[in-house]
This record gives structure tokens, sequence and C-alpha cells, in this order.
């Protein structure tokens, strides 16, 4: 390219005509004509999807503070029983603790929805929750967990009956 041109099969350009048809955008080549086609189909697809998302229901979406009936009753049998040694917490671990056990509660709310619960992972969860508070037995800590995954399968599967 000593000679200011470049090389393509079957033809020499020189390179300033080659940067002036780079500069000047893709004309030469017929992209302005396909970017307008391609405009306007988009413009005819947006009612199509427009008319497709409105086929479909919107879920309600709770407001931040509320909660569901399930995740009221599922914190309450996790805090059951646990009031001492919440209170011997200091105020960041009991922050630490409430947060930990929201996080919890809406996990186990997720794991109940499912088709098959799985006592196992709901017992994991309390356990995990549990362990959070200093001190305290691991024997206590697993059978506490087994009970309040059993009292949770059994509102469980009353609130089913009561929906049937």
């Amino acid at each position: 390219m000593p000679d200011g041109k470049t090389k393509r099969p079957g033809r020499e350009i020189p390179l300033s005509e080659e940067r002036e048809k780079a500069t000047e955008g893709k004309e030469a080549h017929g992209a302005p004509e396909r970017a307008i086609r391609h405009r306007e189909q988009k413009k005819e697809q947006k009612p199509q999807l427009s008319r497709i998302l409105q086929g479909r229901k919107k879920k309600a979406i709770p407001p931040p503070g509320a909660k569901s009936k399930l995740l009221a009753d599922i914190e309450d049998v996790l805090a059951d029983g646990l009031d001492a040694y919440y209170q011997s917490l200091t105020p960041g671990q009991r922050k630490a603790f409430k947060s930990e056990g929201e996080r919890a509660a809406s996990a186990i709310e997720t794991l109940l929805k499912k088709a098959q619960v799985k006592v196992v992972e709901i017992v994991r969860v309390i356990k995990r929750w549990l362990s959070l508070i200093p001190g305290i037995n691991q024997f206590f800590i697993e059978q506490e967990s087994k009970i309040k995954a059993d009292k949770m399968m059994l509102m469980h599967e009353q609130q089913k009956k009561e929906e049937e």
C-alpha cells in the first residue's frame, strides 16, 4: 500500500475515496432504505405487542408493608416461645435476628407454595435462623425447628382444606 491505494478483488480504489464512502454513511450500500424499512416494521410490531400484553392478566402486587395471611401465620409460629431468648439479645443482635426471621418466613412461605412441600428444607431454614441466637443448645435448635415445621405443615394442610 505504499502507493496510497487499497487492493480489492477485481479493482483498486484510492484510500481517499474509500474514506469518503465510509464517512458518507452507508448510503452507498442501501443502508438508509433498510433502516427506514426496519423502523416501519418496528412500528407495525408495537401494536401487536400491546395487544398481546393486554390479553395477559396482571398480578395484584400488594403494597410493600402488606403481608399475606400465610406469611403472618408463619412469622407467628416462628416467634412462638422465643420471647425470653429475644429479650436476652443486644439491640444489634435483635435487629439481625428479626431481619433473618423475616427472610426465613418468606423462604418458608415460598417452600409451602410449591406443589411438593419438603419438610426437611423447612427444618433447615428454621435451624439456620435459630442458630443466630448465641449460646443456644444444638439439641434445642433441632427440637424447636422440628416442632415449628410440624406446626407449619398442619397450618398449611388446614389452609388447603379451607380453599377446597
